[in-house]
């Protein structure tokens, strides 16, 4: 397929890159601009040329958990794919006894993102109205640095569980 028009400066930086360096920086590009799937490969090479790259690890972790080692990550790099993977399992409990780590990802961070969405998840899980008021400060944060569409859903679930419904509909209609 044609190269996808975002990221196009970022593309260019990529393949300025060599080794397991650019074909992680390749994978991270593909993952936003063509969708997770597409970053699977130039994970996986970026791996085979350097087993021990940590960025294509934790790329290749996030999508695919058991085809890597998790001890040479840092410890919320293990967390996020952990709860990743417990998130898929729908083990939502386990999800939230990692919080506090998840947490550490800070606004600006590449993964700070997910790491929300796995912190709301689990709070949407528990039901209640409170989590729904804890989960929707949490995307009150994330949404206007981050508007894609699950986001937008994610505020909006969050808003009808703290019985705010309408709030969180009335920002779903500025899209």
């Amino acid at each position: 397929p044609p190269p996808h028009p975002r990221g196009a400066r970022a593309r260019a930086l990529a393949d300025s890159l060599s080794g397991a360096e650019g074909a992680s920086a390749q994978g991270w590009i593909a993952w936003e601009t063509t969708g997770p799937q597409q970053a699977l490969p130039h994970f996986r090479r970026a791996l085979a040329l350097d087993p021990e790259y940590r960025p294509a690890a934790l790329g290749l972790g996030m999508l695919s958990p058991d085809e890597i080692e998790l001890e040479p990550l840092e410890p919320r790099e293990r967390a996020i794919v952990r709860a990743i993977g417990e998130r898929q399992a729908r083990n939502w409990a386990d999800v939230a006894q990692a919080d506090e780590v998840l947490a550490q990802w800070e606004p600006g961070s590449l993964l700070y993102p997910e790491a929300v969405r796995l912190r709301v998840g689990s709070r949407l899980a528990g039901g209640s109205p409170e989590q729904g008021r804890q989960a929707l400060a949490l995307m009150d944060e994330l949404v206007p640095r981050d508007r894609a569409v699950v986001n937008l859903l994610l505020r909006a679930e969050a808003a009808a569980q703290a019985g705010l419904a309408e709030y969180g509909w009335a920002r779903l209609d500025r899209v």
